[in-house]
């Protein structure tokens, strides 16, 4: 089973995100989507992290599954042993917690817009899914990454306070 969560778990999620940016409508327009974007509304997050202007629904759907599946996710391979195999560089961890801010802050602390800059280097549509498809996925991999980096580290921290003691 670890072998699986190790190998798979960012796979499954990946592929999860992607079937979400293909069905789940734009907008809400049937009761059971108003009731499902109430409930989140509610009880999770509500309009949180990357939102699309032209995907209100699809973004507050999605939005709050990164959240949830990037803490459980992180959560639960932080507990595989040697899921993290060798040493972290200084260098290494700081990259990792920059890039796990920047997520956090994407996905959690802004309603941050995904738009398109007006010049890209390559073309992208205005209201590209791909676009926010990669976005919404980087999200989620920095999101996980670093939460299991951060609890891998307070576990390194705890054997190595009670090593000094």
């Amino acid at each position: 089973m670890e072998n699986f969560v190790k190998d798979y778990q960012l796979n499954i999620n990946l592929a999860i995100i992607i079937v979400l940016i293909l069905t789940v409508p734009n907008v809400a327009m049937t009761e059971f989507q108003i009731n499902i974007s109430q409930f989140i509304d509610d009880y999770l997050f509500g309009d949180i992290g990357l939102v699309s202007l032209d995907r209100p629904f699809m973004s507050k759907v999605i939005a709050n599954y990164i959240i949830i599946s990037a803490i459980l996710s992180g959560v639960l391979c932080s507990f595989i042993n040697n899921f993290f195999e060798g040493e972290f560089s200084f260098g290494g961890v700081l990259i990792l917690l920059v890039f796990f801010i920047i997520a956090l802050y994407w996905s959690v602390l802004s309603n941050h817009i995904v738009i398109p800059p007006e010049k890209p280097y390559i073309r992208i549509a205005k209201n590209s899914l791909v676009f926010y498809g990669i976005c919404v996925a980087g999200c989620f991999c920095f999101l996980s990454i670093g939460i299991t980096t951060i609890i891998y580290l307070l576990k390194k921290t705890k054997s190595f306070i009670e090593l000094i003691k």
